[in-house]
């Protein structure tokens, strides 16, 4: 048997049957009939499972083999995989027709298809028609022909390609009918085709109807009246195809909503828009037209228009677009698009134009805005979204006019223009207006002549942030307050800085690096500052100079110089983490001289007396920066008053009151002088030799004085200061000493002075 198909005129292929059999009412048949390339027997081209052959009784009487009628039951066809160019990009799906049937009928030089029905995807096709063949001698079978035609369809233009490609993914309860008649001829070629169906489902979308009129004329396709309608839209459109010529026009009016579109797209389109992002919509338009052009340049041609009224795209409302269509050798234009957003069109404006290069897969443009940053936090990287949710924009919003690049291969954009904004804050700092040139690229954020303000002052200068290691270059100048520009760069300086005060003009420059990760170990920055009127708790200095170095998660504060209380200041401050727990503990060294006393106890001075006296305080500190002055604080020192009017304190005039009762005059002695060492812990300042001199009489005294004001100190005063004629009065008045023994309790606002040792019946005279 198969030495018999072996004789027949096949080449380039080779038939096989597992078996032959003869019906007497059908004539031959052929079972499990595969047809294979001769250059591989690894997949057939064809089979079938019975292909009959009913001959034709009056030839068989001459000698001669001629079919009347061929019936072929159960077929399929396998057509070769596209060709793939490196530079193209083929869909990946293969059209094979199968389950097909056909009754072929042979007269003369033409035969009739009498009918042919298969399946290809989800489609049922019924075709019938007549093919007649040249009278005119060929050099050609109609195998070499058929594998023509395949090798041909092989090459397809992608336009083909991706036509089936959208055939492959339709799917339908009852497969869709596809009805067809031909007529070919040496002559010409006609073959014309209707489909109406509904309730499809095309890549998961509803579709609930579509018809088309399709015609074939000499190797050019013509689709008249398609249209689609699904979710509550429609679309029509007109197709020319000329597969010889590679050439196509199209035209398409199209209202559909936003999914049911994407599904009927190409594949490239389709990614474009999935990419993009859009989630939902209405009232999208669309007018295009395309060609007559090579398949491969149909882009290029592109000329057409849309509009919207409403489109969720990555969670973004945009309640209304227009925008014009054009093509381009590789590229595709998106020009004057005008946008608004917001669900109630309050979101702000934009208005761009854009370009689409097709193979690079990027798209670039310029654009106006007028709209919140952090509306569009769906569209940007995951590091430029942590910075512009640092931002809080209130009206107006901020403008923003620059360009813009974007690879779908790269989820971050690159950006460059000039932003500004007005009443905002930044990281929860209330800011009056910014501006500042923008770029953006490869997660390194630029901000370059930033400058932004305050009532207090305004800040310039640069900063780039490299989002990527969390790293930030700073070279700034500020007249602002120190605290929010300290809030501006990170919540690590933000805690060391917060704790003072600000309350006269500053001047501050920054320059290095900013680690904003929360261990801080990349920091290294360095802030000169000089302010007035700067303060940590109750304590103030006119004026001062330092230097902050921001080294990692350690701040150290030198060079601090400056006038305190109209005396000379020199300090330095070490901050540093603890091993456990957000904190940082602060170390300290402060030294004031010459200081004026009426200054330092302007809060607790008599209104009708001022005390007078130069200070001199040398103090080392250490505690919790988050408390400042605490229950942890811990440390020590030495305070010095020269040339003072000490008991003009409010302090100590409870004590002379006392004396003045006991020694009638002695209450108005002068104290001039006072020394003493300090200790600071567990919440008070503690002294065990502080001692007041004068003229007349000297006091020593030890206790303490906690840091919420409460006193409790115990004084010895002793009669003249110095020189062998005090001595001696000291010795003689040694046994009635005890008399001169005083206790201070009470606070500072309101102190306490009382006797230690008087009698009961003396204590009256000092109640």
């Amino acid at each position: 048997m198969n030495r018999l198909l072996a004789n027949i005129q096949s080449q380039p292929y080779v038939l096989t049957a597992e078996r032959l059999g003869f019906e007497p009412r059908h004539g031959f048949v052929l079972h499990q009939v595969l047809v294979y390339p001769t250059n591989s027997f690894a997949e057939p081209v064809a089979r079938a499972a019975r292909f009959v052959i009913k001959p034709r009784i009056s030839a068989l009487f001459r000698g001669r083999f001629e079919p009347s009628e061929i019936l072929v039951e159960d077929a399929a066809l396998f057509p070769p995989q596209w060709t793939r160019p490196p530079e193209v990009n083929l869909p990946d799906s293969r059209p094979i027709p199968s389950n097909g049937y056909a009754v072929i009928k042979f007269d003369g030089r033409q035969f009739t298809v009498a009918s042919f029905t298969a399946e290809l995807f989800s489609l049922r096709f019924n075709a019938s028609g007549v093919i007649k063949v040249s009278d005119e001698p060929s050099d050609t079978t109609p195998a070499q022909r058929f594998a023509e035609y395949l090798a041909d369809f092989s090459r397809s233009p992608r336009l083909v390609a991706e036509g089936f490609n959208l055939g492959s993914e339709v799917t339908a309860q009852n497969p869709p009918r596809v009805e067809v008649e031909f007529s070919f001829a040496p002559t010409g070629r006609q073959m014309n085709a209707h489909f109406s169906t509904s309730n499809l489902v095309v890549r998961g979308e509803q579709i609930d109807a579509v018809r088309a009129d399709v015609e074939v004329r000499d190797n050019v396709l013509y689709v008249r009246d398609a249209h689609v309608s699904a979710g509550g839209g429609e679309a029509d459109a007109t197709v020319m195809f000329d597969w010889i010529q590679d050439i196509a026009e199209l035209d398409v009016n199209s209202a559909l909503p936003p999914h049911p579109l994407q599904a009927l797209l190409f594949r490239p389109t389709r990614e474009i828009l999935e990419h993009v992002g859009v989630s939902d919509g209405e009232g999208l338009h669309i007018n295009a037209h395309l060609g007559p052009a090579d398949t491969d340049q149909l882009l290029d041609t592109l000329k057409g228009a849309f509009s919207f009224k409403q489109l969720i795209v990555r969670g973004v409302v945009l309640s209304s677009a227009t925008g014009q269509l054009a093509g381009a050798t590789n590229q595709t234009f998106v020009s004057d698009v005008r946008t608004k957003f917001g669900a109630q069109k309050e979101r702000g404006t934009g208005h761009g134009d854009f370009v689409w290069h097709r193979e690079e897969r990027r798209i670039e443009g310029s654009i106006k805005l007028q709209t919140d940053p952090n509306d569009f936090i769906p569209f940007v990287g995951s590091n430029v979204a942590h910075i512009i949710q640092r931002f809080s924009f209130d009206k107006p919003l901020p403008h923003f006019i620059g360009t813009f690049q974007k690879d779908l291969t790269n989820d971050d954009p690159v950006i460059a223009g000039t932003l500004a904004a007005t009443n905002f804050s930044y990281r929860g700092v209330p800011l009056a207006e910014m501006q500042t040139e923008l770029q953006y690229s490869n997660h390194i954020l630029e901000l370059d002549a930033w400058r932004f303000t305050q009532t207090t002052g305004e800040t310039r200068g640069a900063l780039t942030m490299d989002l990527r290691a969390d790293l930030a270059t700073v070279n700034l100048e500020s007249t602002m307050n120190p605290i929010p520009v300290s809030a501006l760069v990170g919540p690590g300086l933000y805690s060391v800085v917060s704790t003072n005060r600000f309350d006269g003009p500053t001047h501050i420059i920054a320059r290095g690096v900013v680690d904003m990760s929360e261990d801080e170990t990349n920091t290294d920055l360095i802030v000169d500052a000089e302010g007035q009127k700067l303060g940590h708790g109750p304590w103030s200095v006119e004026e001062a100079s330092f230097t902050i170095h921001a080294l990692g998660p350690r701040y150290f504060a030198t060079n601090i110089i400056g006038r305190a209380y109209d005396g000379d200041l020199c300090a330095e401050v070490t901050v540093e983490p603890l091993t456990a727990g957000p904190d940082k503990r602060y170390v300290s060294s402060i030294v004031i001289s010459n200081a004026e006393l009426s200054r330092i106890t302007t809060n607790y001075a008599h209104r009708d007396k001022v005390p007078t006296g130069h200070v001199f305080l040398d103090l080392q500190l250490t505690g919790l920066v988050s408390e400042a002055i605490g229950p942890n604080t811990r440390g020590g020192g030495k305070l010095v008053v020269k040339n003072g009017t000490l008991f003009d304190l409010p302090i100590l005039g409870g004590l002379s009151e006392l004396l003045s009762k006991i020694i009638p005059g002695l209450g108005f002695a002068s104290q001039t002088d006072m020394e003493c060492t300090l200790t600071i812990a567990d919440g008070a300042i503690t002294t065990d030799d502080l001692r007041l001199s004068g003229d007349i009489l000297s006091i020593k005294a030890s206790g303490y004085v906690e840091f919420d004001g409460r006193l409790n100190i115990r004084a010895q005063v002793q009669l003249l200061r110095k020189g062998p004629i005090a001595a001696l009065l000291r010795l003689i008045t040694l046994p009635v000493t005890k008399l001169f023994e005083f206790q201070l309790t009470g606070t500072l606002e309101q102190p306490k002075w009382r006797p230690v040792n008087l009698p009961k019946e003396l204590f009256l005279i000092f109640d």
